[in-house]
């Protein structure tokens, strides 16, 4: 459910994990919950990591 009205002047909790990360790929997880603990938004990234040698 979508909110009519979302303000982002006010409070907001922002959660992040990282549920896995291997083979040079990540995946990252965000949640946002307004001040009544209600989730107002979701974000998710997938990385490309790289090692570089030490020079």
């Amino acid at each position: 459910m979508v909110s009519p009205r979302l303000l982002a002047d006010g409070w907001m909790h922002f959660e992040t994990e990282s549920p896995c990360a291997e083979g040079g790929h990540g995946l990252s997880v965000a949640r946002v919950h307004d001040s009544t603990g209600t989730m107002i938004a979701t974000a998710i990234q997938e990385t490309l990591m790289v090692h570089l040698a030490e020079s």
